[in-house]
């Protein structure tokens, strides 16, 4: 929880409506909803508990930032977990829900990179 205090003290804050919002701050908004109605010793998972593959992801990635070739995927490789899902639903007993799916999530965060790759330090 401190962690999460020093990122929203460091971080400016913006509207969810704010089309140039990034990601992390998308999941501090959900911090401070556990901060304000949670205080229990357990984590808690923040996402919108739907379902993706890594070839769905792999698509959404590919249309958000313009990538007209060809996935290649290695069939030979092991696939990893057989499902990649994560568990909402202590968040959503609360009152919280995801305000942002998944593929629009992916254009934010790639839009606010386009717009701040010059300030990286790298």
């Amino acid at each position: 929880m401190y962690v999460v205090l020093f990122l929203i003290l460091h971080i400016r804050i913006f509207s969810l409506h704010n089309n140039h919002l990034p990601i992390p701050i998308l999941q501090i908004y959900a911090c401070v909803f556990l901060l304000e109605h949670y205080s229990g010793e357990q984590h808690v998972n923040i996402g919108t508990g739907k379902e993706v593959t890594i070839k769905e992801l792999a698509e959404i990635v590919k249309h958000v930032v313009g990538y007209t070739g060809e996935i290649v995927w290695n069939n030979d490789m092991p696939d990893g977990t057989p499902r990649k899902l994560t568990d909402v639903t202590k968040l959503h007993n609360l009152g919280w829900t995801h305000q942002v799916e998944l593929e629009e999530g992916v254009q934010l965060a790639y839009d606010w990179f386009k717009e701040n790759v010059q300030n990286a330090r790298l």
